[in-house]
């Protein structure tokens, strides 16, 4: 009876021992099929992150595409093909901008590292869950499934943790981008507010130089509110019968022999249009000059309106008290022969030199200039024909040319309120004679 009880023990602790072995091992199977899925989701954030690093350097050529066009380095305008490439290659959908990308890949990086601290939950319960089964029967060392869960745990441990670092590597480099892309904004910002400000310095200087092109064009309106402004000097009194004047003007007012003035009976006569017969009563050439007054002779006169004491004389190109600055532009006809040439307007530079004058060179209308003169306006020529040689063509060229410079130099001198003076209205005021 007694040995009948002992087998019966022996048959109890056996069957006890293999059903607890048989769940230790449905645990292990348990465990090992978690370290599987912790495995694969560890192999997820490596391909997530090695998505975050490939975004990383697309946002870096952004980056460098950006600081080109704001800092004006390489070509002066940013190279638009290459920006449209770095950002889709990025992500960043067409029309978005550098401040959405960067506010979405913060949403991500945020998102990113809730499933890390969740993967992290997971581990740590594995880690609780396989305690119990590290050792079998009395403190023997773990089982190899069990170290090999272990270790599986160890690299998923160190996987997560590469993988926290590599995400804050990423927002870090988003923040620089950000940060860079803000400065260099800013420095954009200031350049252009700096071409702003020098932009008003020189509208301020234009604005002058207007008034000042104003006050000097009002001189010559047509009968202006101060008429003495228009007037040189005076006829102080008049020889015998052979024509000889005396003026108040000689060498300390500038004057010299050969110097012309139209004469008026007052400064309210002295016009500037264009129409003919505006000319004053008279035309004086000095021939003896003093110091301080000057013989002239009457060279052209109106009948019945002899020159008399008190007449006024008005010369444009000379001022006894500045110098004024004249644009000669075109060809002239001086003889009235029909025909105007480049060696007449050579005649009046010569005529604005000798009176004090001073000539700009080239064509340009610039906001320093007193007068512009100009000659015959050119005809515009008609199409050359089909069978034209080369030398039609290029005359028909430089025909062209000439037109659209006349023309051109015309506006901008009439925008810009200097007066414009053709071969009438220089002689009308300035006495010069053939």
């Amino acid at each position: 009876m007694a040995t009948r009880s002992a087998g019966t023990g022996v048959l109890i602790t056996l069957v006890t021992f293999v059903i607890a072995t048989v769940g230790l091992l449905v645990l292990c199977i348990v465990q090992f099929s978690g370290s599987e899925k912790a495995r694969t989701e560890a192999k997820d954030l490596r391909t997530k992150l090695a998505q975050q690093t490939e975004s990383g350097q697309k946002l870096s050529v952004l980056h460098e595409a950006i600081a080109t066009q704001l800092t004006g380095g390489g070509d002066a305008a940013l190279d638009q093909e290459k920006f449209n490439t770095a950002m889709t290659d990025l992500g960043v959908p067409s029309g978005g901008s550098v401040k959405s990308y960067i506010d979405s890949l913060k949403g991500k990086l945020a998102s990113a590292e809730k499933t890390s601290a969740g993967l992290q939950r997971q581990v740590d319960e594995l880690k609780a869950q396989l305690q119990p089964a590290e050792a079998t029967g009395d403190g023997e060392k773990p089982s190899e499934t069990a170290s090999q869960a272990s270790a599986s745990i160890a690299q998923l441990n160190e996987a997560a943790e590469g993988y926290r670092r590599d995400l804050e590597a990423v927002k870090k480099s988003a923040d620089e981008v950000r940060s860079n892309f803000d400065q260099r904004f800013s420095e954009y910002k200031q350049e252009r507010d700096a071409e702003v400000e020098q932009l008003k310095s020189s509208k301020a200087t234009l604005e002058t130089r207007l008034a000042e092109a104003n006050r000097k064009l009002s001189q010559f309106e047509t009968q202006p509110s101060d008429p003495s402004l228009m007037v040189d000097g005076n006829v102080i009194s008049v020889g015998g019968g052979d024509g000889t004047v005396f003026i108040d003007l000689g060498r300390s007012h500038r004057v010299q022999p050969g110097m012309t003035f139209e004469v008026f009976a007052t400064a309210d006569q002295i016009r500037t249009s264009s129409e003919q017969g505006l000319r004053g009563k008279a035309t004086l050439q000095l021939m003896k000059v003093g110091d301080d007054t000057s013989t002239a002779r009457v060279v052209r006169s109106s009948p019945g309106k002899p020159v008399v004491r008190g007449d006024v004389l008005a010369n444009a190109v000379y001022s006894p008290s500045q110098r004024f600055r004249f644009l000669v532009h075109g060809k002239f006809d001086l003889d009235g022969d029909g025909r105007a040439t480049t060696e007449e307007a050579n005649v009046i530079r010569n005529r604005i030199r000798e009176w004090g004058g001073i000539l700009a060179e080239g064509d340009r209308v610039t906001g320093d200039l007193d007068f512009v003169v100009i000659g015959s306006r050119p005809k515009r020529p008609g199409k050359p024909l089909p069978d034209a040689d080369e030398a039609e063509l290029n005359a028909f060229t430089e025909a062209q040319n000439a037109c659209d410079l006349y023309e051109k130099i015309e506006r901008e001198a009439t925008e810009a309120r200097i007066p414009v003076l053709n071969l009438n209205r220089f002689e009308a005021l300035t006495g010069m004679t053939n």
